[in-house]
């Protein structure tokens, strides 16, 4: 299998400047210890870009939808994107040059054509024929003809060119859509250039009602198509997570990349996971990012300690209802239960619960404070919906990582007293 060699130069941020080789078919970029090549920067998301080697494209840089944005020599990255040696990669503070790039190819193949099939091996019955043919003296011929030769074996079909991944075949999709209305928008602005003067008085108002409806058809078709869009982002996310959630690890680390993954795929700015404890009947606080007003410890009956901030009442009626609350500042009834949160400069909030079948494991909290990150996408019913699914992902996962340690535990002898 063919795969990259390729050598970066980074300097910038805390850590001093390095020169990393890498090889392989991927080279994930970020602060995860899984990463190929780990930055460690505030800034940068756990798993934050990749580069991955495809046979038809060459070597593409894509971005796992990071929190911050990654740049390509001075350009926002937004769509997998050719790399070639001399460029420069900018992860905030810190840059990566790519000094030297070379494309390992597996038994010396080219890569623009995939390897030829092997010669069929000659069977066995013809060598030993002709080596009986050299050594043996003449003989008379036998009026028994010989038995045929067994038949060569087929040979085996070219391998097939490697599929592009989901993303890119994604974003391929959407450059080609985009372009496709954009021409069929200008055939119509012509078409009505050339109408309008030769429209009869009597007609105009006809066609204008005619140029109207096709436009309202048009914009009914461009949301569609953003809806398919936005949801096969959510769906590619939630299959990045369920991989990333899904490797081995301990409980701690899992329960922070869990709460990492929440915060980073859906853009929030802050949030906390809580776990339940059935003994205590209760909430306990795990982690946090960016918070420092949740109470360690949230009892589900009995007296509370006033005044609770807002998002704990969230987390309350999440598990109350058992099922994902949303909260976002809007006009009317809306505005009215989301005023404690506004007074506090949050936009939007998600609270979801981690469940598995029917027992309540925990929470996951997200909130959104950044206006203008709010401003391309509104938090809607449909992000309440992906981290209810990451929720039960989550859920499974910390269930798994228990029973995991609970076997480890029952055999690890104890030590004598």
């Amino acid at each position: 299998m063919s795969k990259m060699r390729i050598k970066f130069y980074i300097h910038g941020g805390d850590a001093p400047a390095r020169t990393v080789v890498l090889e392989g078919d991927s080279i994930v970029f970020g602060r995860s210890q899984e990463c190929q090549l780990r930055l460690e920067d505030p800034f940068v998301s756990r798993r934050h870009a990749r580069i991955e080697y495809d046979r038809l494209r060459g070597c593409v840089l894509s971005d796992l939808h990071s929190r911050n944005g990654l740049t390509l020599n001075d350009r926002t990255v937004k769509h997998p994107s050719l790399l070639r040696p001399g460029d420069e990669l900018r992860f905030g503070p810190i840059r990566v040059i790519v000094q030297e790039m070379e494309i390992l190819i597996a038994d010396d193949t080219p890569i623009a054509k995939p390897p030829a099939a092997p010669p069929a091996a000659r069977p066995a019955a013809e060598i030993a024929q002709k080596t009986r043919k050299a050594l043996d003296p003449p003989t008379k011929p036998s009026a028994v003809p010989p038995l045929p030769a067994p038949a060569a074996p087929p040979a085996a079909p070219p391998p097939r060119p490697q599929p592009l991944a989901m993303q890119d075949e994604a974003d391929s999709w959407r450059d080609k859509y985009e372009d496709w209305m954009q021409a069929l928008r200008g055939d119509f602005d012509r078409l009505w250039a050339i109408v309008k003067p030769r429209t009869p008085a009597s007609l105009a108002a006809e066609i204008a009602a005619a140029r109207e409806g096709i436009e309202a058809g048009l914009s009914r078709l461009h949301r569609i198509a953003e809806g398919i869009r936005e949801a096969n982002d959510r769906l590619l996310k939630l299959l990045e997570a369920a991989r990333v959630i899904s490797a081995p690890q301990p409980l701690k680390e899992r329960l922070e990349t869990i709460l990492d993954l929440a915060i980073e795929k859906m853009g929030a700015n802050c949030g906390f996971l809580m776990l339940y404890s059935r003994r205590r009947n209760g909430l306990s606080l795990a982690l946090q990012r960016g918070l420092n007003e949740m109470p360690r410890e949230m009892a589900l009956e009995g007296d509370r300690l006033p005044p609770e901030p807002p998002r704990a009442e969230i987390a309350r009626e999440a598990v109350r209802s058992g099922s994902t609350v949303f909260r976002a500042i809007a006009g009317g009834a809306a505005a009215a239960k989301a005023d404690s949160l506004a007074t506090q400069g949050v936009h939007a909030a998600i609270c979801a619960p981690m469940k598995v079948e029917k027992r309540f494991l925990g929470l996951i909290y997200v909130e959104f404070r950044d206006p203008k990150r709010l401003a391309d996408r509104a938090i809607g019913r449909a992000d309440a919906d992906w981290l209810d699914s990451l929720g039960s992902l989550a859920a499974l996962a910390i269930e798994n990582a228990r029973l995991i340690q609970k076997n480890r535990d029952k055999s690890t002898p104890s030590s004598p007293r």
